[in-house]
């Protein structure tokens, strides 16, 4: 009844009765078509889970990366089935209410609340075939693993040999050198590359994620044999520099060190390559430049060198000599083998000292001499 009488005043709920209704049906509609709205998506949610996941497991493994992906999503799968299948009573008690309150189901979502269980029991089915798979895949990668370790092995064992036989020596030019060492790094790179290529395969299946000791050493080998030559070919750079340039123009001081800074260069490696013949024929290269050759040149430079004293080092080499600084060369210096007469240059350099010591000393004897006044 919308109305009602309160002594002389009837009273009329109509209106109001009429308003409270549709504001309950409105919220009905809302509540309803919200419950509907999470309903089809956890029911597509669910779907899409089985559709996708058959989808994944299904791929046959090409790789271990493949593999391992296939082996996450099993067990992530297996481990969550218990909180999929939680989903389902509550699905489908909304669908009962949202029956009940007359609320409209497409065709679609009614054929995928009726096949939700046949789904899952089809869903249960893939992952037992992918575990099928992942076993099949597992004992034919792992074997193809294994062989492919001690294959990888035996390929780093032929390496390290011929690393140790096959390295460049003292009689090689600095050209065969450094190509002979080039080749063997770039060998040593593929073969650290391929190790590093098997270390997903070793993760999976577990196998010992060492570094091979052998390929470390010949790596580390291979880097101080091109440090060692490197050196080796700035340092006959640096000389044959020198030897085209004019004594006039060649700064001993510079030269005396710069074979101090490549002393101390080769120093540092003493410990590790004190062994190696390259090792010892620089060292001593440099230190017979320093302490045999330069020590000429500086001689050489004396200005106190007059033509005398050029003369007596014609006569004791016993050829003739370009005595001009500007145009006689370091290269010079070998050439005519005067780095063979280092004693004699050494006493000739100090006795055209002395004599110019002497020479001065009368001179200024003399102008003393000749500038008194006898009475």
């Amino acid at each position: 009844d919308s109305t009602c009488t309160r002594n002389i005043v009837k009273i009329d709920f109509s209106l109001l009765k009429t308003v409270l209704i549709s504001h309950c049906v409105d919220w009905q509609h809302k509540l309803t078509g919200q419950l509907h709205k999470n309903a089809e998506e956890q029911l597509r949610d669910l779907h899409n889970l089985f559709d996708s996941s058959k989808a994944k497991l299904s791929t046959i493994p090409h790789d271990f990366a493949d593999l391992r992906v296939t082996i996450e999503c099993l067990d992530e799968l297996r481990t969550d089935l218990p909180n999929i299948e939680s989903k389902f009573n509550p699905v489908e008690a909304t669908y009962r209410v949202l029956e009940k309150f007359l609320v409209n189901i497409s065709d679609d979502e009614q054929i995928m609340l009726e096949s939700l269980h046949l789904k899952w029991e089809s869903f249960e089915h893939v992952l037992d075939d992918a575990q099928v798979i992942v076993d099949e895949c597992k004992l034919t990668m792992g074997h193809q693993l294994s062989e492919s370790i001690e294959k990888h092995k035996e390929c780093v064992r032929n390496f390290r040999e011929e690393v140790i036989t096959a390295l460049p020596t003292p009689d090689d030019s600095m050209d065969v050198a450094l190509s002979r060492i080039s080749s063997l790094q770039k060998k040593a790179k593929f073969l650290r590359n391929e190790e590093t290529a098997l270390q997903p395969g070793m993760e999976l299946f577990g196998f010992d994620l060492q570094e091979n000791k052998q390929l470390v050493d010949s790596e580390r080998d291979l880097s101080l044999m091109h440090m060692i030559w490197t050196l080796a070919s700035e340092w006959e750079k640096l000389l044959n520099k020198w030897k085209t340039q004019p004594l006039s123009t060649l700064d001993t001081e510079s030269m005396e060190n710069a074979a101090t800074t490549f002393q101390k260069n080769i120093g540092k490696m003493r410990r590790e390559i004190s062994s190696w013949g390259i090792w010892a024929s620089l060292r001593d290269r440099v230190e017979i430049f320093k302490t045999a050759s330069l020590p000429v040149v500086v001689d050489l430079k004396c200005d106190a060198l007059c033509d005398r004293h050029w003369e007596s080092l014609k006569k004791k080499i016993g050829r003739t000599l370009d005595c001009s600084l500007d145009t006689l060369t370091f290269g010079d210096v070998f050439t005519l083998g005067l780095n063979e007469y280092s004693d004699f240059l050494a006493e000739l350099s100090v006795n055209a000292r002395k004599e110019e010591s002497i020479e001065k000393s009368l001179d200024e004897l003399k102008q003393r001499w000749f500038d008194i006044e006898l009475e």
